[in-house]
């Protein structure tokens, strides 16, 4: 009787180190920024800079440079509105209230931005896209800057 005991006493612990276990899950592992930045990549869409080329001199589309103010002064694309990536989601209902607006937003290195992306299109603007490699990419071309 007493090893029935003892088994039911290890069965139970071991069901509630189970249980434990799996309503914890990998969630509860902190994410590093590149965890988040390659989750968004994945589910956004990001545009190479020709096809960005080809948006900005077709000229329908807002171009928004989410870099701090002091990058955006260095230099943008031309026409680029600046909304700070800490800011964007207060921000870009004032700015664009269409949702149904083709955005392409860009950063430095297409980080930031590729985060960016996934809030705007979780707010309902579903043309918005990723410009892939961001400025950098932009500056690397013969592209217009301002």
């Amino acid at each position: 009787m007493r090893h029935k005991h003892i088994l039911i006493i290890v069965i139970v612990f071991q069901v509630l180190m189970v249980g434990g276990l799996c309503s914890r899950g990998l969630a509860d592992e902190p994410l590093t920024k590149q965890d988040l930045v390659r989750e968004a990549k994945a589910a956004i869409e990001e545009i190479d800079v020709a096809q960005a080329r080809e948006m900005f001199e077709e000229g329908w589309v807002y171009f928004i440079d989410c870099r701090e103010e002091k990058e955006f002064r260095r230099g943008h694309i031309p026409g680029a509105l600046n909304i700070a990536r800490g800011w964007l989601e207060f921000k870009i209902e004032e700015i664009v209230p269409e949702r149904n607006a083709t955005i392409v937003l860009y950063c430095r290195s297409g980080d930031r931005s590729s985060l960016g992306v996934l809030s705007l299109q979780r707010m309902g603007y579903v043309n918005s896209v990723n410009l892939k490699g961001g400025w950098r990419a932009w500056m690397n071309g013969d592209h217009p800057v301002e």
